[in-house]
């Protein structure tokens, strides 16, 4: 058997938490989540020292290195790269957030052709990492194998279904999708997600509204619609410092996904609140 945790948005700042004394901010979670195997987590900003982008968007976000300590605190072994901000400082910004997470022993999926199969206590799960157009990300790679976030495609989603079904193991879809601080999932989404449990069962790990969604069990799959922010600074843009964004009390509130799986299927499911 083995135990997973999953967790919303990360987005943590050089001039917000890590300028402070992070440890003791995330200790107490930092415990509870070391009694798990795998700990997977969405990454929202790519770990770079660029300063300049010709990407076209409001707000950009970037982090510093210090973020792998944090995930490494957190027990983090996997992240998702694939959401709207990855490549917010261009390709060049997603190379340098690869180049960290290797050298971290960090591993990764949703961008550059990468899914990744990862083998604990005689386990197998299969992670993929999608980005709804609707995001507004950057450099989206809209064929199979190609560089950039992967973009969600039906087709695409299952085709990588289908091939675990093939090796008889448990998939893990990490969407990045859904209308920005509504607590509700839209109705496209669950028919999306009714239509994938009909071909087999899987984890749905979805992030980007930062604000929790609703969870469904449905065919032995679970949908965490979206588990809000994990923990999030206040934006500030580094490229236009006029752009702002405060968070609220309800981007603060998310929760942590918690699935055992025994014989490549789900066998139990809760949910553990957090406030960050």
């Amino acid at each position: 058997m083995i135990k997973v945790a999953f967790l919303g948005d990360i987005a943590l700042f050089a001039d917000g938490t890590l300028e402070g004394d992070w440890k003791t901010k995330f200790q107490e979670v930092a415990d509870f989540l070391s009694g798990y195997d795998l700990v997977v987590a969405n990454l929202e900003a790519p770990i770079t020292e660029r300063s300049f982008t010709a990407v076209c968007k409001g707000i950009h976000l970037k982090t510093t290195e210090k973020i792998i300590d944090v995930l490494k605190m957190l027990n983090v072994k996997i992240v998702c790269l694939a959401n709207n901000h990855m490549c917010d400082f261009g390709m060049k910004g997603l190379y340098d957030t690869v180049k960290k997470l290797d050298g971290a022993g960090i591993a990764y999926y949703g961008v550059n052709g990468r899914s990744e199969t990862v083998k604990i206590n005689g386990e197998t799960l299969s992670f993929h990492g999608y980005c709804c157009y609707s995001a507004n990300g950057a450099h989206y790679a809209y064929k199979k194998g190609e560089m950039g976030v992967h973009a969600l495609i039906r087709e695409h989603v299952l085709y990588d279904l289908q091939e675990d079904v093939k090796r008889n193991v448990l998939s893990v879809l990490s969407m990045h999708w859904g209308d920005e601080y509504s607590s509700l999932p839209n109705y496209r989404q669950v028919n999306f997600a009714h239509d994938l449990a009909k071909v087999n069962h899987f984890i749905l790990h979805g992030h980007h509204t930062h604000v929790m969604q609703g969870i469904e069990q449905y065919n032995n799959s679970v949908f965490a619609y979206s588990q809000g922010n994990f923990c999030f600074d206040e934006v500030h843009s580094t490229v236009n410092r006029t752009q702002n964004i405060k968070q609220s009390a309800e981007n603060a509130e998310s929760f942590i996904l918690c699935v055992d799986v025994e014989n490549d299927k789900i066998i139990r499911w809760n949910t553990t609140g957090i406030f960050n």
